[in-house]
């Protein structure tokens, strides 16, 4: 399905306000902070579109780029920079008081957006980076010959068990 105009132009303020409180827009719908060479957070925006009004809910994460690289190359896929969250997480998992981010045709969609920024800004994403790199230990014991793998792909390969 197409994307309509007003979804669009609520993606564009989103998108905006991300990039004015400090996150990097690589392209539509790729949005990142650089954490480390080596690691980025992610935000992605779903976005459910109801005539009339707009509802974003903000998924926020870790890319990872070397697992990336290698998961685009397992599947015979050209990496895109970051396309792809490695571990993502709802923002209301974060912020559960936080209201939902609904955009109504005919209102300024800045204030929503700048809000939904600065929640994202907000959320920890650091707290999810430090929680892949404290799973080095547990994954070195599963797969021996972690210590030849970088410690950033051992700690992406981590969540899945941290999260079981």
């Amino acid at each position: 399905m197409a994307q309509s105009e007003f979804d669009r132009a609520v993606q564009d303020a989103c998108e905006s306000a991300l990039v004015a409180v400090g996150f990097k827009r690589l392209r539509r719908s790729t949005i990142i902070w650089e954490i480390s060479e080596k690691f980025w957070g992610w935000v992605g925006l779903n976005r459910g579109n109801h005539g009339d009004m707009v509802r974003v809910n903000p998924f926020i994460g870790i890319h990872a780029v070397d697992l990336m690289k290698l998961c685009d190359q397992l599947d015979e896929s050209k990496y895109s920079k970051g396309a792809y969250a490695t571990y993502a997480i709802h923002l209301g998992e974060i912020l559960p008081d936080e209201l939902v981010f609904e955009f109504h045709k005919g209102r300024d969609l800045s204030h929503d957006a700048e809000r939904l920024a600065k929640c994202v800004a907000d959320a920890d994403v650091h707290a999810v980076h430090s929680r892949l790199r404290c799973a080095n230990p547990l994954i070195q014991r599963i797969y021996p010959d972690a210590r030849r793998l970088s410690r950033e792909i051992c700690g992406c390969f981590a969540v899945e068990w941290q999260t079981r």
